[in-house]
């Protein structure tokens, strides 16, 4: 995983569930964002396994949260099958928060300090774009509280 305020070393360019163009880092909401990085379709259980905790940060105003989805290159050309299977699986309040990128998965994992693909990788970006806390898979007890110390926020109830 990176090192302590690793800078975001790569721009993602993708589009939210409403088809609007989003570049990430620098269209991350101020203050801390926790961003789920997925690799592949099979890594939906182990997203929605974060979705209780992450709904919870999000709407105590702890951190921000975002979700991208990140696709093959090549992938892009089943791009409407993919939006069109998204917007019936994520809830319409998630739509602007679920983003997908069609790009270079190494990339973009290597960018987040993960050694693979494999898992999903949870991200915390501070204001200034830095990478400060990194946990890769599912949801669990550990992981939900080394990520809301790292925010400050309170242990989940």
């Amino acid at each position: 995983m990176p090192e302590p305020d690793a800078r975001l070393a790569l721009e993602i360019e993708g589009q939210d569930l409403l088809r609007t163009a989003v570049r990430l880092p620098q269209d991350l909401p101020p203050g801390p964002c926790v961003v789920l990085f997925a690799f592949s379709p099979g890594h939906q259980s182990d997203a929605r396994s974060w979705l209780p905790a992450l709904t919870k940060l999000a709407t105590s105003g702890a951190a921000a949260v975002r979700q991208v989805i990140v696709l093959p290159a090549f992938a892009k050309l089943g791009e409407r099958i993919v939006f069109d299977q998204l917007l019936k699986t994520v809830p319409p309040e998630a739509h602007t928060a679920t983003i997908v990128a069609f790009t270079d998965t190494d990339a973009v994992a290597r960018a987040v300090g993960a050694a693979d693909t494999k898992n999903i990788v949870l991200a915390l970006i501070d204001g200034g774009r830095s990478i400060v806390w990194t946990g890769s898979g599912g949801h669990t007890p550990e992981l939900e509280s080394a990520l809301r110390t790292e925010i400050g926020a309170p242990p989940s109830s």
